[in-house]
């Protein structure tokens, strides 16, 4: 059980104040900090990307390129679907 002058510091608006300031700094701290997003002016790179078929397994990569997730990240992709025989 706490004491009341417990309860005070833990009421106090300082308490909450440095509390809230904290937690902003953190928060504003990360957000800002995202190294793997291009940034402006900066040349893509390129990189190319051969599939053997069409199928389900690829649907990650296909819905990244019809999204746009490469651009975001600064990485030009020229898909291509490589055909073998058999």
């Amino acid at each position: 059980m706490r004491s009341k002058a417990q309860d005070e510091i833990f009421c106090s608006a300082k308490y909450r104040f440095l509390v809230l300031a904290v937690t902003l700094g953190f928060w504003l701290g990360i957000a800002r900090a995202n190294p793997y997003i291009a940034k402006p002016g900066e040349a893509p790179l390129r990189l190319r990307i051969a599939t053997c078929s069409v199928t389900g397994g690829f649907v990650h990569l296909y819905t990244a390129l019809e999204n746009g997730l490469f651009k975001k990240y600064g990485v030009r992709c020229m898909p291509r679907r490589s055909s073998t025989g058999g």
